[in-house]
């Protein structure tokens, strides 16, 4: 399991709280506006003597005089979903980004060794971040001195250094495709945007809901562009609930795509450094290659052990869901180097593929918990930019610029 699979499955459940949110929504809209005629019959107080039914349908009535009109009310639900699918959407990036942001240390020893995107980033945004201290705005709970301190020792090449978050994002736009790639292009991911299309979460998502008629780029734009008119313009055109839940799960396929791009980087860096040790190569596969034979090397292999799947351009996680000794299951297996085994995973692999497990100096790193509303710029909420510290020049190309009418999602 990947060390970010909690922000992933925290993304799901926000995303599957807005879906329920308008579905009760609606239900409760459409009561309200059919039965209208014969909610208004009952008195505002029920008498003691009315049943349970009875009185649901007096607590109903009281809600008609508050109910909005349909349209409002349609409207409402929509700005609110797609204002909140948004700001989930953001904390998603910038957490991830946070916690792989606070793993290169550990990945890196020295500040040199690090891509020179990151550096580059990192020190062109401690530059723009120091001419905007102050006592408010998005930076202050900074500290000049000990940004500068730290990024002092950084260049000493010490090692244990640390890296200041808020660098990779000063650049306040939406995370439109461009914003996005652009993001993760600085933290030294070649390729991103070629990552994503390729994505197997997202071209799922994509030949399922779009019939390949559509881009991870398209959906993204055509999200921002909707969220972006609930915020600041004038609503003509509602989206459906089964639209706004597809815009959902787009995200979370997105979401997985791109936690699958910096979980391979942290494993390929890892096997860079030889902290794997290799448990078998992979001589044939059966079962679209979610079953694999080989020669298991000396060391003990048991049902539920996380390993790596290496190719020549692809590192991710798999873990073992059965193993077979001479068509025979078991638990768990100490390998000879000479005796071959059968492993069901889950995830596919090639012939040729090594499996190989992550053996890191004092142990695989944990899960990064990290306190993010304090190591991030809360701007989740912001509806384009955080107006607070942003020059005049930057609020006027994003914030007042006309916004282009979307076309309609399918």
């Amino acid at each position: 399991m990947s060390v970010f699979s909690h922000l992933t499955s925290r993304l799901r459940l926000e995303v599957e709280s807005v879906r329920e949110i308008l579905v009760i929504s609606d239900g409760l809209r459409e009561l309200l506006l059919t039965q209208r005629s014969h909610l208004s019959s009952f008195e505002r107080n029920e008498p003691p003597e009315a049943d349970k039914n009875a009185n649901v349908a007096y607590c109903l009535s009281r809600l008609l005089p508050n109910a909005p009109d349909k349209l409002d009310w349609q409207i409402y639900d929509h700005c609110a979903s797609l204002t909140r699918l948004y700001a989930a959407y953001d904390r998603f990036v910038r957490d991830l980004v946070s916690e792989y942001v606070t793993l290169l240390p550990n990945i890196y020893q020295k500040y040199a060794d690090l891509p020179i995107s990151v550096t580059t980033q990192h020190r062109s945004g401690i530059g723009r971040i120091l001419v905007k201290l102050g006592d408010k705005g998005r930076y202050k709970r900074l500290e000049e001195q000990n940004i500068i301190r730290e990024l002092a020792t950084s260049l000493e090449g010490t090692p244990g250094y640390t890296l200041l978050a808020e660098a990779f994002f000063v650049d306040t736009q939406n995370l439109r495709f461009d914003m996005l790639i652009r993001l993760f292009s600085s933290l030294g991911f070649e390729h991103p945007g070629r990552f994503i299309n390729k994505n197997s979460a997202v071209a799922e998502f994509i030949k399922a809901e779009r019939a390949d008629s559509s881009t991870p780029e398209k959906e993204l734009n055509d999200f921002v562009k909707y969220r972006n008119e609930a915020a600041h313009r004038k609503v003509d055109n509602v989206l459906s609930i089964d639209a706004i839940a597809s815009i959902g799960r787009f995200i979370v396929a997105l979401g997985d795509g791109l936690v699958d791009l910096v979980d391979e980087g942290v494993l390929r860096r890892h096997m860079d450094l030889g902290h794997c040790s290799l448990v078998l190569t992979v001589k044939e596969v059966y079962h679209d290659g979610y079953v694999v034979v080989g020669t298991l090397n000396p060391g003990t292999l048991k049902v539920g052990d996380g390993l790596i799947v290496s190719e020549r351009a692809v590192c991710r996680r798999a873990l073992v869901e059965s193993i077979e000794l001479n068509d025979t299951p078991a638990e768990q297996l100490s390998g000879d180097g000479a005796t071959e085994v059968g492993l069901k995973l889950n995830r596919r692999a090639k012939v040729g593929s090594q499996l190989c497990r992550l053996q890191m100096p004092g142990g695989e790193p944990s899960d990064v918990q990290l306190q993010l509303e304090d190591a991030t710029p809360t701007a989740v909420e912001a509806a384009d930019t955080d107006l607070s510290d942003s020059d005049p020049g930057e609020r006027v190309g994003e914030e007042t610029a006309e916004i282009e009418e979307p076309d309609p999602l399918p």
